[in-house]
């Protein structure tokens, strides 16, 4: 939680979050005894459960498919909740070993290191399986020009929903 009330006013937290490259979800997932001894409490929806942990019990010795690495967050740049600015850190490759981080705010990309990203302190923070990134034949996605105005591209292809025919006659009329 990134704001925190106090009276009528919403303030930042000043608290300082460092973030995990890797997250180990592995203690947290039910093993089929576990959830088996659940039974007696749930109502509805254990079928679906119990297929899923017998799907995954065959790989219970893979801890790595609970393995969860970083790879997106969201930061807010300001002090109160009514002003600010929010920018996003992205890796673009397709895993930590192969990182490619990119600094995004409004219409700038930048690329940046990891220790930058480290340092951020995100407001949303994403995980992804490693190895599960963007990939073309085993290299990194390709990614937008260092800056790229999404507007400015708008404008020479905007289309207003009019052909231009109107216009030619409405001149045309206009002459005769």
């Amino acid at each position: 939680k990134r704001f925190r009330r106090l009276g009528d006013r919403f303030d930042k937290s000043i608290a300082k979050i460092r973030l995990p490259l890797t997250l180990d979800l592995s203690d947290y997932i039910l093993t089929s005894e576990q959830l088996a001894s659940l039974e007696p409490y749930v109502e509805k929806g254990l079928e679906e459960a119990k297929s899923r942990c017998a799907s995954s019990s065959s790989s219970a010795g893979d801890k790595s498919k609970m393995q969860y690495e970083l790879y997106a967050l969201c930061c807010h740049e300001g002090k109160t909740m009514k002003s600010g600015h929010y920018i996003a850190y992205v890796n673009a490759g397709p895993d930590l070993e192969r990182e490619d981080w990119y600094h995004i705010s409004d219409t700038k990309m930048r690329k940046c290191s990891r220790t930058e990203v480290l340092g951020a302190q995100g407001y949303v923070v994403f995980y992804r399986r490693p190895g599960t990134g963007p990939t073309t034949d085993g290299e990194a996605s390709p990614v937008p020009p260092e800056s790229t105005n999404p507007k400015e591209e708008k404008k020479e292809d905007e289309d207003d929903g009019d052909d231009g025919a109107a216009d030619d006659e409405g001149a045309g009329d206009a002459e005769e």
